[in-house]
Formats: structure tokens, C-alpha cells, sequence
């Protein structure tokens, strides 16, 4: 009996009221038409009269009016001539004012996203009822639905360029009386070079970190997490698809306490390096880094845990050909470009900036040479939707072998808004260490 006396959600008169306004006030169109869309509407009638005002808007001048709109419905042939013209003028007549508009428009969108929540959770339901699907991949499914519900919800107008420059001076002239401008400039990684190329890792932002195996990916963005934790107190999320919490958790205390990570394993520490261990763990204990180790995490299962981290300023997800999806798709390449759209989207959306580890090609070992763009293993839109690319390498001799194992060099390939070019770091592998090599080190 509850479902049968159910009613949808909404407001005919919010509907009639939002049409009224347009038809006596142009004023109001641009914002209507940035607010709601036709499907908003809950009543087909109104649904039909809002297209054909959109098409009026869009063809003409933008005035609209019950006589031009009484014309185009009957071109569509949407109009009842019984009851149509006397309703579209009681439409007009209705609403004294266009000011309320904006009030007028939220009810019908907020009346929208309820039906679209309970259209969405019914197709949930109906898909969990079959059970031909894992369990995971129907979370995944509602976890995505949920989100693109409220993602509706944001409007997106345009902003004017007098009030964006208002806005950028206000900006550099705090920066500008700052004492400490590093807290208005991108997250700086911790190696002087590196950030005085890339500008540091700004808000929104993709950095994709790309190598082949055994030169250090994983070791260098532990590296970084662990500088900006450190500098800034936020919280930084570290998605690990290949090794486990243990494993990271060793590599930090070894690059912390320079003490060989093998010896972890082995149990073998002497006391002084029980020593070091143990103020290495002091120093790292209030560090915000957070730890996820689930092989196969899907990208909506890591913007669901991370919607749920307060005061967080970074991730790091290693690495991209590991992730995992709840539709496989055939073609690969067109799967790690959805992969990073989704990734560009998720950092923009969470204002933070996110470094994504990367594999490269065989083609870089063959040539021995410095790696290029082109070298991004299984898509070009690794190159596409980044902000940053960097590259670790090692120079080779001629037969092929590392020149220096201790010294390995960050390439900065492509930069959106600096420079680009390369950085020479020391890496002591067996203590999972980077450090900058210069003259002119900046104390971080």
C-alpha cells in the first residue's frame, strides 16, 4: 500500500512558475537555461514548452514570448489548440515577478535530482535482484551513479574575466606579502631542482611518473609523499596495486633511518641501527600517510575512500596498468585513456593533486636513450590528460649499462604551466633513498 500511495517527487507549481518568469523576463533566461535543463521538468507539457523555448533561445534573438511560443509548438507539433494558447497566457500571467526566479529553479532542480536518485536505486536494486554480478562491481556501479547524481547538482556558469582577474590579484598579492610563499605555490616535493622546474604539484592536477622497472618509481613518489606530509600536515593517500602495507611501510622506515631494507626481513639490525630505527619511527609518527593496498581497486572505489579523508592534500596511485575496472574493456588503449580522464576528473574534483606511476615501453631499453612521451606504455592519453610527465632514467654507456647506479635522472617532459628538463638525483637503492644533487640546495 506505501508504494501504490507514493508519489514522485514534485512541484508543478515551481515548474509553472520558472516558465512564467521567461515569458516575462529575457533577463532571466541565460540563468535558467544554465540551471535546468527540459529533463528537469516533471510534467511532459512543461517539458515540451521548455525545448521549445531552448530552441527559440537558441535561433533568434533570445526574446520569447507566448505569440513566438505558441509558433514553435506548433512546428513541433506540441500544441493543443483546445487548452494550449489559454494555458501558455495563464503561464505568463501567473508570475507577477521574474525576481524569485532563482528560488523557483532550485525546488525544480532539487525535485529532478530526487526522481533521478529514485530512478538510479531502483536499477540498483533490479541489478542486485539478479545476482549476475559480483557484489564489488554493484558497489562500484551505485558508488559511480550516486556521485554522477551530484555532480548534477553544480552549476556551471560562466565566470567573467573582470571578476576572475579580481579574483588572481587578490591571489598574487597575497603571495606577494607572504612571508612563507610556499604555502601559495604548489605542494613542493622536497628536491630543490626538481621544484624549480615543475613549480611544485598544484591543486587539481595529474603527474603522471612513468619508468621502467627497477629504477626507483615507487621509492621516489614515497619519497615526495613522505616531503609533503612532513611540510604540510595534510593527509596523503597512497594507493599501492602491486606491494603491500608491510612492504611500503619497511621502505619508509629504511629511507628514513639509511638502514639496508633487507635487513627487515632478515631480523638482522645491530644496535646501532636499532637505534636509528627507532628515531626514525619517532620522526615518522605523526606523518599523515595513509596506506591502501587492495590489488584491482577500481577509480570509484578510490574516490569514494577519498571523499571520505578530511584534511587531505595528496595521492598517489601505483600504479595505472594495475588498476582495476568493474566493465573490462577489449581494447586496452581506449581502457587507460578512460582511466586517466577519470583520474584528471577525480583530482580536479577533489582539489587536490594526484601522481599516478606509470609503466614505460621495452622501446626505451632497446634505444638507451632518454625516454620520450611517446614512450608511455599502452596510451597517448597518459600524455593528453596530464599536467605534468616525468621520467626516471638511468644514462647508459654503450653497451647498455647504467653509467652511475647511484645516480639516476628525473626528466620533466611535459610541463602545463613551467619548464621542462632534466634533474640529476642520488639514489641509494638499498636504503629506498633520493636526495638532489646540487650546489645550491635549499634546505626544504
Amino acid at each position: 500500500m506505501d508504494d501504490i500511495a507514493r508519489k514522485m517527487p514534485a512541484s508543478v507549481e515551481a515548474e509553472q512558475s520558472v516558465l512564467g518568469s521567461m515569458l516575462i523576463s529575457d533577463e532571466c533566461l541565460p540563468y535558467v537555461f544554465t540551471n535546468l535543463t527540459a529533463d528537469c521538468f516533471y510534467v511532459p507539457l512543461h517539458r515540451e514548452i521548455f525545448g521549445a523555448m531552448q530552441k527559440i533561445f537558441e535561433l533568434s534573438n533570445g526574446v520569447i514570448d507566448p505569440v513566438t511560443l505558441i509558433d514553435t509548438l506548433k512546428e513541433s507539433g506540441s500544441y493543443d489548440e483546445a487548452t494550449g494558447k489559454e494555458y501558455i497566457y495563464n503561464l505568463a500571467k501567473s508570475v507577477p515577478s521574474a525576481a524569485n526566479v532563482d528560488s523557483y529553479c532550485e525546488i525544480v532542480k532539487s525535485k529532478y535530482l530526487l526522481r533521478k536518485l529514485i530512478e538510479e536505486c531502483g536499477e540498483i536494486t533490479s541489478v542486485c535482484y539478479l545476482e549476475n554480478e559480483p557484489a564489488e562491481s554493484i558497489l562500484d556501479l551505485a558508488e559511480q551513479k550516486i556521485f554522477d547524481i551530484s555532480e548534477r547538482k553544480r552549476a556551471g556558469d560562466f565566470k567573467k574575466l573582470s571578476s576572475a582577474i579580481s579574483e588572481e590579484m587578490e591571489a598574487i598579492e597575497r603571495m606577494a606579502a607572504a612571508e612563507d610563499k610556499s604555502e601559495l605555490m604548489g605542494l613542493q616535493t622536497g628536491f630543490s631542482d626538481l621544484d624549480k622546474i615543475a613549480d611544485g604539484f598544484g591543486k587539481g592536477e595529474m603527474i603522471v611518473l612513468a619508468a621502467r622497472p627497477g629504477i626507483g618509481k615507487t621509492s621516489f613518489a614515497l619519497n615526495i609523499m613522505k616531503n609533503i606530509a612532513q611540510k604540510t600536515g595534510k593527509k596523503c593517500v597512497l594507493f599501492s596495486l602491486e606491494m603491500s602495507n608491510s612492504q611500503l611501510t619497511q621502505r619508509i622506515m629504511a629511507s628514513e633511518a639509511l638502514i639496508d631494507s633487507r635487513k627487515f626481513r632478515a631480523g638482522n639490525l645491530n644496535p646501532k641501527e636499532w637505534t636509528k630505527l627507532a628515531d626514525a619511527a619517532g620522526q615518522l609518527h605523526g606523518c599523515q600517510m595513509l596506506f591502501d593496498d587492495k590489488s584491482g581497486i577500481t577509480i570509484s572505489e578510490m574516490k569514494s575512500k577519498l571523499r571520505r579523508v578530511d584534511n587531505l592534500g595528496f595521492v598517489v596511485i601505483d600504479y595505472l596498468q594495475l588498476i582495476g575496472s568493474a566493465r573490462p574493456l577489449d581494447n586496452r588503449v581506449l581502457e587507460i585513456g578512460n582511466y586517466t580522464r577519470s583520474i584528471k576528473i577525480m583530482a580536479k574534483d577533489l582539489n587536490v593533486p594526484i601522481l599516478v606511476l606509470s609503466q614505460l615501453n621495452r622501446e626505451t631499453e632497446r634505444s638507451g636513450s632518454r625516454p620520450q612521451l611517446s614512450n608511455l606504455r599502452d596510451s597517448g592519453a597518459i600524455e593528453q590528460d596530464a599536467d605534468i610527465v616525468m621520467f626516471l632514467y638511468y644514462e647508459k654507456d654503450e653497451a647498455g649499462n647504467p653509467l652511475n647506479e647511484n645516480v639516476v635522472n628525473c626528466y620533466v617532459a611535459k610541463n602545463r604551466h613551467g619548464m621542462t628538463g632534466d634533474v640529476k638525483l642520488q639514489f641509494l637503492k638499498e636504503f629506498s633513498r633520493f636526495s638532489s644533487i646540487d650546489t645550491e640546495h635549499e634546505a626544504f
